[in-house]
């Protein structure tokens, strides 16, 4: 019975630093939701934000017109999509000489 025993003692005590040891790795886990709860927070309040925003400017725009405006030459004019200047001019021009 002796050497079990000390055997079972080992093992136990072998438990022990692996139990120790997660209980520390669990306590950096809980530290890091922390971390990305604050982060979340953070993100949901700049959304929040940026939806005040898009209100202002939609109100604000709400009274201009775009019924002689195409969705090309508007990107062309905000330069998105690598529309060029002298593409919106050309087809104005063309759109006169109609």
């Amino acid at each position: 019975m002796g050497f079990q025993t000390l055997a079972i003692q080992k093992k136990g005590s072998e438990v022990w630093k692996v139990l120790g040891a997660t209980k520390l790795e669990f306590e950096k886990f809980g530290g890091l939701m922390d971390r990305v709860q604050k982060n979340i927070g953070t993100v949901q309040n700049t959304l929040r934000d940026v939806g005040t925003r898009t209100r202002a400017i939609t109100r604000t725009l709400k009274n201009v017109e775009t019924a002689d405006l195409e969705v090309a030459d508007s990107s062309v004019l905000l330069g998105l999509n690598g529309g060029r200047k002298s593409d919106l001019e050309e087809r104005e021009l063309t759109k006169s000489l109609r």
